[in-house]
């Protein structure tokens, strides 16, 4: 989150990675979760579908999410076949101790649908305006206790229900 390395969160740095995507290509966002918080979070969810509109959000570890768009393919199953017979995907996921990648089909936490809603609630993070390093620095000298990623989805998902059924009403 450090100054310079934001700069690759930013809309300008997705539109560059999309457009240089290929049809089929898979772009994916590290996110380290530790000492992060709900601004944070939202933030870079918004910038990242600025470009990339239908991602999705995956626990890759306990303390690592990832965001994820795949250009122009639908079938996340077909993409994780081909990437399990390529040695360096595997190497990468043994370095990370992750043991079985095939157990990533069960770690997604959100979907393009639910990403953008929440999208919405976050504030941009551009080279003009930049605001991700700050919210990185005040959620590690004030951090909360309750942050995660679930929690946050969990609670807009309520919220977002109590909506549709009060409008239903």
């Amino acid at each position: 989150w450090v100054a310079g390395m934001e700069n690759l969160m930013t809309p300008e740095f997705y539109e560059i990675a999309y457009q240089n995507l290929a049809v089929g290509g898979t772009f994916i966002q590290w996110i380290p979760e530790y000492g992060f918080s709900e601004t944070g979070l939202l933030m870079l969810i918004r910038s990242f579908m600025s470009s990339f509109d239908s991602s999705s959000m995956w626990r890759l570890t306990q303390n690592d999410l990832i965001l994820m768009y795949q250009k122009e393919s639908a079938d996340f199953h077909q993409w994780l076949d081909k990437r399990l017979a390529e040695p360096v995907f595997l190497d990468t996921m043994d370095r990370i101790d992750f043991f079985s990648p095939k157990s990533l089909t069960y770690a997604q936490i959100a979907g393009p649908e639910l990403l953008s809603q929440l999208a919405i609630k976050g504030n941009l993070h551009t080279l003009n305006k930049p605001g991700l390093g700050i919210a990185a620095l005040e959620a590690l000298y004030h951090p909360d206790p309750q942050y995660s990623a679930e929690n946050i989805i969990n609670k807009f998902s309520r919220e977002h229900a109590a909506q549709l059924n009060s409008g239903n009403q």
